[in-house]
């Protein structure tokens, strides 16, 4: 495979999937970081200086924001061009969806002789294909990170100090975007101690990466703009709420099943070693108990759970042999995946596929680099070929309903609360995500803690809820005052043919935006994909 026409296709096949949904709805975490990037349109030095209703409450955006701030500074150019157009923002992104592809395909090229395949697999997979579609910091954090460790590959390879100041340039800027973006410099050092620069000069590498970013973060700090505080907040609370049985067993099953296709390859990779398959088969059997479930679970979820966690444990210890070990890719691929656990596993709030995507690409990289020394060229191609058709199934399937469920909270918002906020009368809502803005532009209210909180409804105010979102009661009753009843009149359920929800509400164990929702990035399942109800206050 020669690189100039598969970076081609590479580019080619990404640009293709972001163009397949540019016109999706916002959602998820995407009102945060517009909102954020609206306030820099009139007040570009103080963009955490307003209050922002994200968890119930009112407060300061500065209070809320845990992220740096680069990314809502490039979006307040981009919306102040586009008037918010969902489609045309997005695709004003697309330069960093053809980065990360170009990055994946020369990296992948660095280490195996047919690199095209593998990544697009990568590419395919529903981690990938949405949230590369997202305007959030995981988006250009992922493509700058990815590069930057293609350009310290290439500067090893080559002696290039060129190449190198490259690396450390791109590797700094994805920090500047997303802080958890620091796990690529533990790759990046690992391939430094590979090539026999010493200790020194890796933390040499390493701080004069950090430094931009950590002048970032004191300067946010000290402005009153988030970032490190709110982090540790978030950090702490989510170590104190955390059940690690069901953050491992999320892990493995996130790490396994993002991937679709890849999910095969470790069991390719260690049909000669059944001990080590069934070592992680046990492992993987004993996660999946029902001990550790937090809810009810169905035999299927439990069954694709067993599945998806024993491929990422067999995709992990298949590192671990000495033949895996002389692979060239070896080092990076297992400092890669180490970071990446350990960020996802100790650090982070919870799994999400957002985090699992930063893992993928080596994962899938070193089963590729195994497949081409054990596989014959046309058994290898077949592999490669079902894998790609079964993970695109899997990624178009996902990004359709993901699109289906985005939408709906607009035309709830467009359609339902925006006549009765135009006739007069008071809409309040709870929930967030996309809801939030769609329907606080209709003219509904959020439920404000810090404003009364249900008391301040009056009688003949209207109450919505929606049950797919964050921080409501899943459609049960408020707890309300004495006096305070919630008539619902009407509700709304969004459905869709594709047997695949990323978001559980009913049933299923769909978590791909976080595992308090489930335990798998997506469930198969036919329960609504949304539901919606609008009561009046009696």
């Amino acid at each position: 495979m020669r690189v100039g026409p598969g970076l081609l296709a590479a580019a080619a096949f990404s640009v293709l999937l972001a163009l397949s949904f540019a016109g999706k709805a916002y959602h998820m975490d995407e009102p945060v970081f517009l909102a954020t990037a609206e306030r820099i349109l009139t007040d570009p030095l103080r963009p955490g200086g307003f209050a922002y209703n994200w968890y119930g409450v009112s407060e300061p955006m500065g209070n809320i924001n845990n992220n740096p701030p680069l990314m809502p500074y490039l979006l307040a150019p981009v919306l102040a061009l586009t008037g918010g157009s969902e489609a045309a923002t997005r695709l004003a992104f697309l330069p960093f969806d053809m980065l990360a592809a170009g990055a994946l395909f020369l990296l992948a090229s660095r280490f195996l002789r047919r690199p095209l395949l593998p990544v697009l697999v990568v590419l395919a997979g529903p981690a990938y294909m949405l949230n590369m579609g997202h305007l959030m910091p995981e988006k250009p954090a992922f493509s700058l990170g990815v590069s930057g460790l293609y350009a310290l590959v290439r500067a090893m390879d080559e002696g290039s100090l060129r190449w190198e100041r490259a690396a450390m340039a791109l590797l700094s800027s994805a920090m500047l975007f997303k802080t958890g973006a620091v796990l690529f410099l533990v790759p990046a050092a690992a391939l430094l101690l590979a090539a026999g620069r010493g200790a020194e000069a890796s933390l040499g590498f390493c701080g004069w990466t950090l430094l931009p970013p950590l002048g970032t973060a004191l300067w946010q700090d000290l402005a009153g703009l988030g970032g490190v505080g709110p982090a540790l907040g978030v950090l702490r609370r989510s170590q104190e709420l955390t059940d690690w049985p069901y953050k491992l067993r999320s892990f493995l099953c996130f790490a396994g099943a993002c991937g679709v296709g890849v999910m095969f390859w470790p069991l390719l990779v260690l049909r000669s070693r059944p001990g080590l398959l069934a070592a992680s088969a046990a492992a993987s059997a004993l996660v999946l108990i029902p001990s550790f479930d937090l809810r009810p679970t169905l035999a299927l979820d439990r069954g694709m759970g067993f599945l998806a966690a024993w491929a990422a444990l067999s995709g992990f210890l298949a590192l671990s042999p000495a033949e895996a070990r002389q692979k060239r890719g070896w080092l990076l691929w297992t400092a890669w995946i180490g970071a990446v656990a350990v960020l996802q596993v100790f650090v982070y709030w919870g799994v999400l596929a957002r985090i699992t995507l930063f893992m993928l690409p080596a994962l899938a990289l070193a089963m590729a680099e195994r497949l081409e020394a054990d596989l014959r060229p046309r058994v290898l191609t077949a592999v490669y070929a079902v894998s790609l058709a079964a993970t695109l199934a899997v990624g178009l399937g996902s990004a359709w309903v993901d699109l289906r469920y985005a939408d709906s909270q607009k035309r709830f918002a467009q359609e339902v609360a925006a006549p009765v906020v135009a006739s007069g009368r008071k809409v309040f809502f709870v929930g967030h995500w996309g809801l939030q803005r769609y329907m606080e532009k209709a003219g509904a209210i959020a439920l404000d803690a810090s404003q009364g909180g249900y008391e301040a409804m009056k009688q003949g105010d209207l109450f919505a809820l929606s049950r797919v979102n964050s921080n409501n009661s899943l459609l049960g009753e408020p707890a309300l005052a004495q006096g305070h009843v919630i008539r619902h009149d009407r509700q709304i359920q969004v459905r869709s043919a594709v047997p695949l929800r990323l978001i559980s509400g009913w049933t299923g164990q769909g978590g791909f935006y976080a595992d308090s929702w489930g335990f798998l990035p997506y469930s198969f399942s036919t329960e609504p994909v949304e539901e919606f109800a609008l009561g009046e206050h009696q």
